[in-house]
């Protein structure tokens, strides 16, 4: 028998039928499997891997994932007595680059990591001589570990067959599993929160399909036997609900329409379903904001650069390490040598612009890192002289074999373009910030204008941490004094909520606030 889709109409049906014959000794561990996986819940929904991407806050939480991850280069690297070098040749990084023949790698670890985060688990057939790695549909595979501690795979394949695989023949990656070989899959877990979810939405969508007007009563004088009652109730919200909604109403002599307020479930419902979908996003370990939730504040940090950096750091990190260490001990062979894979996640992790500013300036100056290592991290091409480890403060660009050296640059000259740099990324990070913080409330502020400014100079107060954070690479690099460094601070926040209260075509314009900051910072020096 060919698998069937439990998404259908006839769902439960279907489940309460396949689960009563599913006696011990009778049937598959495949199918207890499923049954688990769709389980009723309070709510009254069941809830599969597969509806549940009906959820706006699950599909936008699965996406976010899969995609994010997809779009990051899955590098091979070999370890060499002096570190490590970048492989890209061999069998492993072409089985990697066309994983299968009708999926590029994109999709192929789109599909992967999608798999992973709605059931728990990935599972792909390694191909002879790993010439492939063919997607299996985790619903289609049942796992068991055997008495000599490998795992043997059992697929049921679509004309109701089932095959056995060993452990080396199948790539899997699991989540989090309470017997180590089945991982748990989140849909599974959550089900009861996305079967809230689900049913607030169902009742949005009869509550406005019936034209959004809450319930009411007809009255009339003399009394009406059942059909009249039937009747009357047909006629009325067949010409008063769905499209014919704003219809004008006629009741005949000693008729009335008495209107019931709201239920308490239909005034709440929208408060229940911008709920679900933060727990939902809990769930997947997702930051709200990410998903579109903007409404409530976050913890991941004040910028977007900083949100993205909490985000790479303790959601994906986790999924990334998952997939990075089953492929090592899955296809690196004995006869591949000190070979590993590792996800290039440098793009993500850049930190705002004045931190990484003030990491390289130190670096380089340290004789850590050379120009050209510096600017791979940017994305940059190297350029010629760029390997060398030198301190742009101390050394000249001498060549071996000239007689004589090119006169060194300034040193003040150096300082002034790395305070510049430090000063407009500063500005760039600040702006920002401020921005984000000022967009929403901006728009009505002509409404309380004095409520505005109350909160405008508390979070202008607690911006002040904010402002020292930006400037103090600039400052450390200047020599600038405490009392200074102050002083500064006081001069941009006054700037600021000037710039901010009066409207001005300057207030977001990142160039004049680096400006500003140019003329404050020789002003305090001096």
């Amino acid at each position: 028998m060919a698998l069937r889709r439990y998404d259908d109409e006839s769902t439960k049906e279907y489940l309460a039928r396949l689960e009563s014959s599913a006696t011990p000794g009778s049937a598959h561990p495949f199918w207890y499997h499923l049954i688990d996986q769709a389980r009723h819940t309070k709510s009254g929904n069941y809830v599969t891997p597969d509806n549940a991407m009906e959820v706006s806050a699950v599909y936008a939480c699965v996406t976010l994932l899969s995609e994010t991850i997809a779009s990051l280069p899955l590098k091979i690297y070999t370890e060499t007595d002096s570190g490590k070098e970048e492989k890209r040749e061999g069998k492993l990084y072409n089985l990697l680059q066309n994983p299968v023949g009708y999926q590029n790698q994109f999709e192929w670890m789109e599909n992967l990591v999608g798999f992973l985060a709605l059931r728990g688990n990935s599972y792909h057939r390694i191909g002879p001589l790993r010439s492939e790695l063919d997607p299996i549909h985790p619903d289609r595979i049942q796992p068991e570990l055997l008495d000599n501690r490998t795992i043997l795979y059992t697929v049921r394949n679509e004309d109701g067959t089932d095959q056995e695989f060993d452990q080396s023949e199948i790539l899997h990656i699991k989540g989090l599993a309470s017997d180590g070989v089945r991982g748990w899959g989140t849909v599974t877990l959550a089900r009861e929160t996305i079967g809230v979810a689900k049913a607030a939405e169902e009742h949005g969508g009869k509550f406005f399909g019936n034209s959004s007007i809450p319930g009411g009563i007809i009255s009339v004088e003399n009394k009406l036997d059942p059909e009249s009652k039937k009747r009357l109730r047909q006629d009325f919200e067949k010409m008063h609900s769905g499209d014919n909604q704003y219809r004008v109403g006629v009741f005949d002599t000693a008729m009335k329409w008495q209107q019931v307020g709201l239920s308490n479930e239909d005034a709440q419902f929208l408060e229940t379903r911008s709920f679900q979908v933060a727990d939902i996003a809990r769930w997947f370990r997702i930051p709200p904001h990410m998903i579109g939730d903007v409404e409530r504040s976050t913890s991941w940090g004040t910028g977007i650069e900083q949100q993205s950096i909490g985000f790479v750091r303790y959601t994906l990190r986790p999924w990334l390490k998952r997939i990075e260490t089953a492929i090592n001990s899955s296809l690196v062979l004995p006869n591949d040598g000190n070979v590993y894979v590792k996800f290039a996640v440098e793009g993500l992790l850049r930190g705002d612009s004045a931190a990484r500013a003030s990491f390289y300036s130190t670096m380089k100056s340290a004789m850590i890192m050379t120009t050209n290592e510096i600017r791979a991290l940017e994305d940059m091409n190297p350029i010629e002289g760029g390997d060398q480890l030198e301190n742009p403060a101390t050394s000249t660009s001498s060549t071996s074999g000239q007689d004589a050296e090119p006169e060194p640059e300034p040193q003040e000259d150096n300082n002034a373009r790395a305070t510049k740099l430090m000063l407009d990324a500063a500005a760039d990070n600040l702006v920002s910030c401020e921005s984000n913080a000022h967009e929403a409330r901006l728009k009505h502020a002509s409404e309380d204008p004095d409520r505005f400014r109350k909160w405008h100079e508390g979070w202008m107060k607690s911006h002040r941490s904010r402002v020292e954070k930006a400037l103090k690479p600039a400052w450390e690099l200047n020599s600038v004094d405490e009392s200074s460094r102050s002083g500064m601070v006081d001069n941009y926040i006054l700037a600021r909520s000037g710039a901010i209260l009066s409207h001005s075509d300057d207030a977001w314009k990142v160039s004049a606030v680096s400006l500003q900051l140019e003329k404050d910072l020789k002003q305090w020096k001096s």
